[in-house]
């Protein structure tokens, strides 16, 4: 009822962490296509079998229509024969609305306090099995994280390893206490200072590893079984 009232609407779901800012591109985008806009930002961490739930940024009526998709699911208008991603994904179709991928970089904060960057936080799948359902080694997982580089993706792998060393001991994330984005921003700041912003733990090792293999696939300089 207010979405004229408003240039730009942001939805994000609660038990996610906003470990980047958010692009201003994407804000002025939404404001330059006015309060008629059909396009809605969000992530692509799980997309699974449609599109990532849990942020949303765009041109506020957009935004509303698709945060009011459950009235169409009880409608029987939707699919719902898969997972919640392929809902969403459904949403968008029924209402036209074009999906667009945010560069931010969320993660998902269990209620047991697990902290899950999804589809990349696991990036090399080992079994066959995770491999067809992943696909991580098929294409590039990290493009979308600000400007795609290594240094960016390791800046956003510090986030995460100093939520989840600020979290660790906490038995409960579901209520308590709000999580403090500064002291996990300050605590990866100075983790990278110590270390002249380049040190990497066996895990961020990983992480540079995949991406570097997901960027040779992407030339066509590399294949996967």
């Amino acid at each position: 009822a207010n979405a004229g009232c408003f240039d730009v609407a942001v939805a994000l779901q609660a038990d996610y962490f906003v470990a980047t800012p958010i692009d201003m591109r994407d804000v002025g985008a939404a404001m330059g296509g006015g309060q008629g806009g059909r396009f809605v930002y969000l992530s692509d961490a799980n997309d699974a079998f449609g599109f990532t739930n849990g942020f949303y940024l765009g041109p506020p009526r957009a935004v509303a229509a698709v945060m009011g998709r459950l009235d169409a699911a009880a409608a029987g208008q939707l699919d719902t024969s898969r997972d919640y991603e392929r809902l969403l994904k459904s949403a968008f179709e029924l209402l036209g609305i074009e999906r667009r991928v945010s560069r931010l970089a969320v993660f998902k904060v269990r209620a047991n306090c697990g902290v899950h960057w999804q589809g990349i936080g696991n990036p090399c799948p080992r079994t066959r099995r995770e491999k067809r359902h992943h696909r991580c080694l098929r294409r590039n997982r990290f493009d979308h994280v600000l400007d795609g580089s290594v240094a960016a993706v390791m800046r956003v792998q510090q986030v995460h390893r100093a939520l989840v060393d600020l979290l660790r001991g906490r038995g409960n994330c579901a209520c308590g206490p709000r999580i403090d984005a500064g002291l996990v921003l300050a605590a990866a700041a100075a983790a990278a200072n110590a270390s002249g912003g380049g040190a990497l733990s066996a895990r961020c090792s990983e992480v540079r590893e995949c991406w570097m293999a997901d960027v040779a696939l992407a030339r066509g300089t590399m294949a996967f079984g």
